[in-house]
């Protein structure tokens, strides 16, 4: 959720917006690559809960350099399509990663820096939401 991230990658978004993955909950259950303790964020379903997030628009020739940088070509991260929920109630189709099975671990956690990318979509989300990400348990 860091745009500077995705700058960094350069990836352009035409527009952002605040969305909300009802059915999902965040976990950090995707192996690293570097380090097999930690775990990077995915989304697994589960009734009742909700992901929140942000929904960047992006032309598709972006798509396939954030695939790269993803994994997607490493079986890291796996394309879904979801629907979310914008402010206005509206739902929309989207695009969004989960960690390939072979790559899901238990008990991994976050790095601090990790959890920085995630922060620093703090304007998009609720109070709550924040509060619990800055909650989440970290190997640092």
């Amino acid at each position: 959720m860091d745009p500077a991230r995705l700058r960094a990658r350069e990836i352009d978004p035409l527009s952002c917006r605040r969305s909300i993955l009802d059915g999902f909950s965040l976990k950090f259950n995707k192996m690293s690559t570097a380090n097999p303790l930690e775990g990077k964020a995915n989304i697994v379903e589960s009734p009742g809960s909700r992901v929140e997030g942000i929904l960047w628009e992006i032309a598709d020739f972006e798509l396939k350099r954030l695939d790269r940088c993803e994994g997607v070509s490493t079986h890291d991260y796996v394309h879904s399509s979801v629907t979310v929920k914008l402010d206005d109630e509206s739902r929309v189709a989207a695009t969004t990663y989960v960690a390939h099975p072979a790559k899901i671990r238990p008990n991994l956690k976050p790095t601090k820096q990790y959890m920085t990318f995630l922060l620093a979509g703090a304007p998009f989300l609720s109070v709550e939401y924040v509060l619990g990400l800055r909650a989440v348990e970290t190997l640092d």
